[in-house]
């Protein structure tokens, strides 16, 4: 599984620092770890499965981290968004990558509202980090959740798009051995792993 190592470090040293944000808040890898396996718990809850799509639309810190890593341990399939993009760019990959859930930061909730209403992502799939009008914050995801790690982990990964200068943004998925069914990706030059494929429905075994 991708970065193994957070998790090893955390169970083996819960209280060394793992990340700090901007404004200088730091979070112990202990904590990071607790609220990783909550927001798993959590979206698990809500029935998300092995190979689902996830978008988040938030800026760096602790938001994109946490989504990263509850990807990556339940086998799901993350696309973070760039928040240059316009409402019509952010819907079109919002309905490209078959995002089952999409996370967005109050700082851009004008677009990520927009965006949402466009690929009409249901209200069950809106989340947000602060406040957004129409999404439930992520606080209430978590909320009641277990820390302990999930049962059944697998590896998830990312999906990355391309700023779409020729056209359309462009999605270059990052190979995961867990996909046992793929199709040919066209996007041959924007990542090194463009060339594998992009899974033809989001299952993992």
């Amino acid at each position: 599984m991708a970065s193994q190592s957070f998790w090893r470090r955390a169970l083996a040293d819960p209280g060394c620092i793992a990340a700090i944000e901007p404004d200088g808040t730091s979070h112990t890898a202990g904590d990071l770890l607790a609220r990783v396996n909550q927001l798993t718990h959590g979206l698990q809850a809500r029935g998300l499965r092995p190979g689902d799509g996830l978008a988040v639309l938030v800026p760096n810190g602790l938001a994109a981290l946490e989504v990263y890593l509850s990807a990556l341990q339940a086998g799901w399939y993350l696309t973070p968004i760039n928040w240059h993009f316009t409402p019509p760019e952010i819907a079109y990959i919002l309905r490209d990558c078959e995002a089952k859930v999409f996370f967005v930061h109050e700082r851009f909730a004008a677009a990520g509202s927009a965006a949402a209403a466009e690929a009409a992502i249901p209200a069950s799939g809106r989340l947000c980090y602060r406040t957004v009008p129409g999404f439930l914050p992520v606080d209430a995801v978590r909320d009641g959740q277990p820390t302990e790690l999930p049962r059944d982990r697998t590896a998830g990964t990312t999906m990355h798009y391309t700023s779409g200068t020729p056209g359309a943004p462009r999605g270059c998925a990052v190979s995961c051995p867990a996909w046992t069914r793929t199709t040919p990706r066209s996007c041959p030059r924007c990542c090194r792993s463009c060339s594998a494929s992009r899974p033809a429905r989001r299952t993992c075994t």
